[in-house]
């Protein structure tokens, strides 16, 4: 039950009230100034990768990036030529697990490349193990090359795997046991089988 405000205590004289305020925010900015936040993800990264039973601290790296629109007041910003945008660009490197490892935002303008050297000079010193970076093939430059000798690491490029060549007239998939035209078995594709000897095989639908 609320007190009345007479019954509520006065505070005594020449002792100035207490007032419950949040922390100043000239204090927040300079907490995040000061890597508050990248100290608070380092340490829940270490937590999460213990519960797995795994290092702390990992010893690869996967390094990506992500163009965004953005107007001209909201700071940084510069024409992507690849993705065909004007904005920023954010830099991400994770771990085998996906774990959030550190975070650059840049001009859409700077090559993947050229923003690797950024991003690593905060990741690093948080995760001392790291030996080795994966990247596609557009950080296959001499900068990136040289941003990763610098803080001990190698570069990695990793190439996506190529899909099953398919003949001109027939979709990947869609028969088996086809062989092509001139080949030693005589046959036609099934859409063309007119124009040569019936194959010995016969022709199946895949299932």
């Amino acid at each position: 039950m609320r007190p009345r405000e007479s019954e509520q205590p006065t505070p005594e004289k020449g002792k100035p009230r207490r007032r419950h305020r949040f922390c100043p925010s000239y204090n927040v900015r300079a907490f995040l100034r000061d890597g508050g936040w990248e100290s608070i993800r380092h340490h829940i990264v270490g937590m999460l990768r213990e519960r797995d039973r795994r290092e702390p601290s990992p010893t690869a790296a996967i390094v990506d990036t992500q163009s965004a629109k953005n107007t001209e007041s909201s700071g940084l910003r510069g024409w992507d030529a690849t993705k065909r945008l004007k904005g920023r660009k954010r830099h991400v490197a994770l771990d085998t697990d996906g774990l959030l490892l550190g975070v650059v935002v840049h001009a859409a303008d700077i090559q993947d490349a050229d923003g690797l050297g950024g991003l690593l000079r905060p990741v690093k010193p948080l995760y001392n193990s790291l030996r080795a970076v994966f990247a596609d093939g557009v950080y296959n430059r001499v900068t990136a090359l040289f941003a990763c000798f610098l803080f001990g690491l190698a570069l990695i490029i990793g190439t996506a795997p190529r899909a099953p060549r398919a003949s001109s007239c027939c979709h990947a998939g869609e028969w088996s046991n086809v062989p092509l035209v001139g080949s030693g078995d005589g046959g036609a594709c099934p859409r063309t089988m007119s124009n040569g000897p019936r194959s010995a095989r016969r022709w199946s639908h895949s299932p």
